[in-house]
């Protein structure tokens, strides 16, 4: 499922272009399998009196049920070590679904289930060239709430609970590791400041406290967290949004998130540094040497150069047709991007910094 090549134009609704070179010989094809497709018809037709009941059965029998993703394995979040290896964690919140951590040797191109969780599988972080983390929810017939982080120290064979839960946790190598305290993300409307900032030195086994630099309010989603090197990392902040709209900032730290400065400062209905108040910040992904992604729910994926201070937008995201779940930015040239169009689900990838775009794996629509 790989190799459809994306430059500057929207996505077609399939996950699968054919280029362009072999539409000849598609179109040739077409024609002959019509032509032997009325020469088939009119033979049954000269035989219906005494073949009419065994004709309907063999169409019967060579139709075939419309594909689809079974609800554990409908992708939430990615993670890549490299260009070939990485993981994907899934299941359906909303449906209270079961779930499971998959990973990739080839890119994305296929995947194998590694382990199955009880419930679905939110998040997936990665550090190194094996470590890797994983957050679980719990679902009980009324609703999900998070209810483990897993460690894996060998690319994804096998895991382990780490002692703490934290939301979103992003790590800069194996030790040390920046979240957000998990219990005030999930009873946030009632909290009386902003959301808090934790750090790990020991893989995420305990947790301290650190300021949050995002003002308040943050009422109805919390911050999003990029912690790709142990000195550099940033963070996105919003506000509450309404009518496609969100307030939104963007935030740096080069001393590990002891102390941050603000890059973009977008207000609701504004714009600012290439950002737009448009659309619902769904997470952000940085390399240590500040290339960087943005993606969003009803809005745009966006791409940075500089660090953060200033941003474009990708047109390989649709608004109010795509939704950013999830992204990594390898490199300055390469990344992963996961996409979600009408309860379908691609994953894309870049070898030339966001100017163009390859589908490399798609999830039909869940069942």
């Amino acid at each position: 499922m790989g190799g459809t090549d994306i430059r500057g134009q929207r996505l077609a609704d399939s996950c699968i272009n054919v280029p362009s070179v072999t539409r000849r010989v598609f179109r040739l094809a077409a024609v002959l399998l019509l032509g032997l497709s009325l020469l088939a018809a009119l033979s049954a037709f000269q035989g219906g009196k005494h073949s009419a009941q065994p004709a309907q059965s063999a169409i019967s029998q060579n139709s075939k049920p419309a594909q689809s993703t079974p609800a554990s394995r409908v992708p939430n979040s990615i993670a890549f070590w490299d260009a070939d290896h990485g993981l994907v964690g899934s299941g359906v919140t909303w449906k209270k679904t079961t779930g499971a951590i998959s990973a990739t040797s080839d890119g994305g191109k296929t995947f194998h289930v590694v382990l199955r969780t009880p419930g679905p599988v939110e998040w997936v972080s990665t550090a190194g060239s094996r470590d890797a983390w994983a957050l679980v929810e719990r679902c009980t017939p009324e609703s999900c709430v998070l209810s483990r982080l897993l460690h894996s120290n060998d690319r994804g064979q096998s895991w382990h609970r780490a002692s703490a839960i934290v939301w979103n946790p992003s790590f800069a190598t194996a030790r040390q590791g920046l979240a957000l305290a998990s219990g005030a993300v999930q009873g946030m409307r009632n909290i009386e400041s902003a959301v808090p900032l934790v750090k790990t030195t020991n893989g995420g086994l305990s947790w301290t406290r650190r300021n949050n630099p995002c003002p308040r309010p943050v009422d109805f989603a919390a911050p999003y967290l990029s912690f790709p090197s142990p000195l550099r990392a940033w963070m996105v902040c919003v506000g509450q949004g309404g009518a496609g709209n969100e307030a939104k900032a963007i935030y740096a730290s080069s001393d590990g998130g002891r102390n941050w400065r603000r890059l973009v400062d977008v207000p609701m209905t504004g714009q600012s540094g290439g950002l737009v108040g448009y659309g619902y910040p769904q997470g952000i992904s940085f390399t240590p040497q500040g290339y960087g992604l943005l993606w969003e729910s009803r809005g745009f994926l966006f791409l940075t150069r500089d660090g953060g201070r200033h941003w474009q937008k990708l047109a390989v995201a649709e608004p109010e047709v795509d939704s950013g779940l999830s992204a990594v930015m390898l490199s300055k040239t390469r990344a992963f991007v996961l996409l979600t169009r009408e309860g379908r689900y691609r994953l894309l990838a870049t070898t030339d910094g966001g100017r163009s775009w390859s589908v490399v794996q798609c999830w039909p629509a869940a069942h």
